[in-house]
């Protein structure tokens, strides 16, 4: 499995744009990526810190949507939301323990 954790920072008061993005149209790219079990947009508590986390079955699923036109297009949909001087920047972690999902 792999995660991938992209972070940015938003525009002051952008939540409520950023989830009606989210569910008219953002979420339906997402869910019909192959190979994504799990996708989550995240708030840092009292600030304007984001992240998107999301995880993928296997290494060629996410690099199929790394190199994707989906990918750009649900970081494009977001352009209103962030704030320009906190792009998002993306991680990628490797699961070590193969005990996913908990129980």
């Amino acid at each position: 499995m792999i995660i991938r954790m992209s972070r940015w920072v938003t525009r002051p008061d952008q939540d409520r744009l950023a989830l009606e993005l989210w569910w008219n149209g953002v979420r339906a790219v997402w869910e019909r990526q192959p190979g994504l079990v799990h996708v989550h947009l995240l708030a840092r508590r009292d600030s304007r810190d984001r992240m998107t986390l999301s995880v993928w079955r296997t290494e060629e699923d996410y690099l199929r949507f790394r190199t994707s036109d989906d990918l750009a297009r649900v970081a494009q949909s977001f352009d209103e939301v962030y704030d320009h001087d906190g792009w998002p920047q993306a991680e990628d972690w490797s699961v070590l323990s193969e005990d996913w999902p908990v129980a």
